[in-house]
């Protein structure tokens, strides 16, 4: 094919010229897809919610380029498994679908630990999708883009369990061909499982996947994706090493403005060694990445086994620190690794440490010795915790950037906060100031406006001279040189005598309430109030106390009232289940175990009515009074189409004999159903004669009716025919 542009001849099976890039039209004997429309599921894929009768959906997980992945229950197994659902767009390219399935029969046969196992290609109203089996963990881009660039023996763990997978699958013949970190999951133990190998081909058999089309990313592409060629197991590894290349540096080996600038330069350009963004590389290493990322798949390494065995040698040099250590990485374990990063523990000990000896020792020595007013080292306290508060926060969000972007601005970052601290010390003053009276901040006796001692226990309220009569009695002793004459202090007020024994039964209470025991706190702080009824302590834990005592009851109840609930369902009580469901669900409407057990008795209410319909369907026949059933059981609209035909069916016969088997039921959704089952009708003449009047299989598709089933659609399946005339068939009534 030539280019319409450069005049360069190119491969017919080429999308793209060699040469300059130049995209070029399709070959004559590429088939072109037809589309056809295909409708958007019905109803909403919401949590609890049943998805072709099978799968029960716990949480969607995401949303990417082919459409969205849900992790499920398989009913049928009691497994969690991964369900994506494909976009219409793509649902609706027959070749798309065939070429799935196609590749489906290669990619289920690799079974290998570090290879996510694909299930099911199936359709469900108009709506493909596959099944596969499900990681708890994070795909490795998300890993990067959190921190930046991996260590270097993360990386060669990481890298040697991907080739070890990629190594099964080559030796069975399948090429991943989007070999990607979006298609690599690490789980909580940090082991590896490469995904979607559904759209891999074998190289053995000619599949439904057309030769010339470019399929994989741009980012990870090898040269002869680029080029439209036939690609083999060599692909995997370009892309391999394009991985490497990004855990080792944190960055791509090229970027672009648009994805075919990207795919130009991976055919063209020769990328930097990776050692010059991270000169902690080892040589083996960097030239172990650059090997793989040969633009000729000749000179790359010919299988994945030897790049694991060259893995396998640079991981003995590498300290055991650095290793990736299995079962042992857990979140928590990360969350310390990140305040070491960000250099948080040792501020976060020197605080809580400077903290508690400033809380202990505040008071007692600034309050007690020194007489500072106890506000203004409670501010000072309040302060110094926001401080800190913010220093944390500051070095977690900067560390976190410092990562990323490799730089050390600690200079600008201590200047920075230094002013942030002092701003926000301010501000905390400037709100002291605005609710408090200067005097009161800086606890300015009235005695140094002039006044004598005893002229401002005079003038003062009652409080402040309880306050003010010990300083007065002191006075007199601390000054040896100017001797005053004896005065007389005023007489001590009952009302002061009452305060230590209320500060004990507040003490006392606070003390029950961090106990759990809120009928002691309810009574103590009751106590305190009759001696001061404007105590805010007291008002405040009393109003706790009794907020705690109520959850702490009603916590109970749902407690009990969930344990009779399970029993009941272990009985098969469901009524009596349901009931207390329905209880707990209204003292806590988003208790989870309350709402999984009512979807559970739902389910199984649902079918012991399914059986109990089909039962009074039977009974209904041979007792002759099959109208009145479906008067009972149908939909009005339903009814009226078949009391007619009824009538005249029940009258042929001077008797009838009927039997169902294999009752069956599938749910549609939460308030729709079908119910199939074998039904054979008899019907006994006026003369005697026994002859058959319907042997065959039934269905009725039914919808939830408050606690019932309303029957809206039947249909009949005689076994000698495809499908029936006789019997009514009702598409229209929804």
């Amino acid at each position: 094919m030539k280019c319409p542009q450069c005049q360069t001849e190119n491969p017919s099976e080429s999308e793209f010229c060699s040469k300059c890039g130049m995209q070029l039209m399709p070959s004559p004997d590429i088939p072109v897809t037809k589309t056809e429309t295909v409708l958007n599921p019905k109803e909403e894929l919401t949590i609890g919610s049943m998805f072709a009768g099978r799968y029960q959906i716990i949480e969607e997980l995401g949303r990417g380029g082919m459409g969205s992945v849900y992790k499920v229950l398989d009913t049928e197994l009691g497994e969690k498994v991964a369900l994506k659902l494909l976009k219409p767009e793509i649902a609706s390219d027959n070749l798309v679908i065939e070429r799935f399935r196609n590749e489906l029969k290669f990619a289920r046969k690799i079974t290998h630990k570090h290879v996510c196992r694909m299930f099911h290609l199936g359709r469900y109203e108009n709506t493909p999708y596959i099944t596969m089996e499900f990681v708890s963990g994070e795909d490795l881009k998300s890993t990067l883009r959190r921190v930046g660039h991996l260590s270097i023996g993360k990386t060669v763990y990481i890298a040697k369990q991907a080739c070890e997978g990629l190594a099964e699958a080559h030796k069975l013949g399948v090429v991943h061909r989007d070999l990607k970190p979006q298609n690599i999951m690490i789980d909580k133990k940090g082991h590896t499982h490469i995904m979607d190998f559904g759209i891999a081909r074998s190289l053995k058999t000619k599949g439904v996947t057309t030769a010339g089309m470019i399929i994989g990313t741009p980012d990870y592409m090898s040269p002869e994706q680029v080029e439209g060629v036939q690609v083999d197991h060599r692909a995997d590894i370009y892309a391999m090493g394009v991985i490497l290349y990004e855990m080792l540096t944190g960055d791509l080996p090229f970027e672009g403005k648009t994805p075919l600038s990207v795919a130009l330069k991976h055919k063209t350009e020769i990328p930097r060694e990776p050692k010059e963004f991270n000169p902690q590389i080892p040589d083996e290493l960097n030239q172990l990445v650059m090997r793989c990322l040969e633009k000729k798949r000749e000179k790359r390494f010919q299988n994945t086994a030897e790049i694991l065995n060259e893995l396998t040698g640079i991981e003995k040099n590498i300290p055991t620190k650095e290793m990736i250590l299995e079962g042992k990485k857990t979140i928590f374990w990360a969350f310390l690794r990140k305040l070491k990063e960000r250099k948080i523990i040792h501020t976060v000990v020197v605080f809580i440490g400077g903290g508690a000896a400033l809380i202990e020792f505040a008071h007692h020595i600034l309050v007690g010795h020194y007489h500072l007013p106890k506000h203004v080292v409670d501010y000072i306290i309040v302060t110094l915790i926001l401080a800190m508060l913010l220093t944390v926060s500051w070095q977690w969000f900067h560390g976190e950037e410092a990562v990323r972007r490799k730089s050390r601005r600690l200079r600008k970052a201590k200047f920075q906060r230094i002013a942030a601290l002092i701003a926000f010390a301010l501000l905390i003053a400037v709100a002291a100031w605005q609710f408090t009276p200067l005097p009161e901040i800086l606890g300015i006796s009235p005695s140094s406006a002039g006044l004598s001692t005893e002229d401002s226990v005079q003038t003062a309220s009652p409080e402040e001279k309880k306050i003010s009569e010990p300083v007065a009695a002191e006075k007199p002793e601390t000054k040896e040189t100017k001797p005053e004459p004896e005065k007389k202090t005023p007489p001590k007020l009952e009302k002061a005598e009452s305060k230590p024994e209320v500060s004990s039964m507040l003490n006392q209470g606070i003390q029950a309430f961090n106990q759990g025991n809120f009928d002691e706190c309810i009574k103590r702080m009751e106590e305190v109030l009759k001696i001061d009824p404007e105590n805010t302590s007291a008002q405040y834990f009393l109003s706790e106390a009794k907020n705690k005592k109520s959850e702490k009851a009603q916590e109970q109840e749902i407690n009990e009232k969930l344990k009779i609930a399970q029993d009941a369902f272990q009985k098969g009580d469901y009524r009596q289940c349901a009931e207390q469901v329905q209880e707990v669900l209204k003292l806590d409407p988003q208790n989870a175990q309350a709402r999984r057990l009512m979807s559970q008795i739902r389910m199984r209410m649902a079918q012991q009515q399914a059986k109990a319909l089909v039962i009074e369907y039977v009974q209904s026949i041979n007792s002759k009074n099959l109208v009145a059933f479906y008067e009972k059981a149908c939909v009005p609209q339903l009814f009226q189409r078949l009391k007619q035909k009824t009538e005249s069916s029940m009258s042929m016969f001077e008797s009838f004999q009927s039997t169902a088997s294999d009752v069956n039921i599938q749910f549609r959704g939460l308030n729709q159903a079908e119910i199939s089952f074998s039904n054979i009708i008899a019907g006994v003449s006026k003369n005697g004669l026994k002859q058959e009047f319907f042997s065959g299989q039934v269905i009725w598709r039914v919808r939830r009716a408050g606690d019932t089933w309303k029957i809206w659609n039947i249909t009949s399946t005689p076994k000698e025919k495809k499908q029936i005339s006789q019997n009514i068939q009702t598409d229209s009534l929804s």
